[in-house]
């Protein structure tokens, strides 16, 4: 809707008056403010019209290349959309995986201090075997003594003379040939024998 202003224009005497009249500037203001406020009704009219109707509504044709604002955001918020769902979808995912990783961290924990459990136990029982051995071949002469660790895998003659009292372990080496007396006197060296 355009505004008209009409304009009366004072009779001219003579030269230019007209320019010189109020009456004049007057019409001539409210010819420039109708122009003003009719050009931005128009414009404020048509894009309110764009933002409710597609061109094809307003017929108005597009032209090859042309892509109105609103088609342009719609896509851009369709594509932020996307990519948002995307994001969102990763996130839960990672969230799921972290999950499953705490669990299974969970379980392998779960085995491992089993498996600590069975070794401190295993270890007891295996001290336990030790220490009768021992008190058994501490209450043999040296000579039998030396001839059964002889016979004995050199693990548990180790073992054995490992947890001995050096006295008692003294002579059982004596009486063992120096070969193996020798073997089982390096093996010792690497770790040292019982307290007296």
């Amino acid at each position: 809707m355009r505004l008209v202003a009409t304009m009366k224009l004072a009779p001219t005497v003579g030269g230019n008056k007209r320019q010189d009249s109020p009456m004049w500037k007057v019409g001539f203001t409210g010819l420039f403010v109708g122009l003003v406020l009719g050009g931005a009704a128009t414009a404020v009219a048509s894009s309110g019209a764009q933002g409710l109707y597609s061109n094809q509504e307003l017929g108005r044709v597009e032209q090859p290349g042309e892509e109105s604002l609103a088609a342009r955001l719609l896509r851009r918020e369709r594509s932020l959309d996307l990519r948002e769902q995307t994001i969102e979808e990763q996130e839960q995912s990672l969230r799921d995986a972290e999950e499953s990783l705490r669990g299974e961290l969970a379980d392998l924990q779960a085995i491992r201090d089993e498996i600590r459990a069975l070794k401190v136990e295993l270890d007891d029982e295996h001290e336990v075997q030790v220490e009768k051995l021992v008190k058994m071949f501490e209450s043999m002469r040296a000579k039998q003594a030396a001839a059964v660790l002889e016979e004995a895998e050199v693990p548990v003659a180790l073992g054995v003379l490992r947890v001995m009292k050096s006295q008692r372990a003294g002579p059982i080496l004596a009486a063992m040939t120096p070969t193996h007396a020798a073997l089982l006197t390096e093996k010792i060296a690497n770790q040292p024998m019982a307290d007296e």
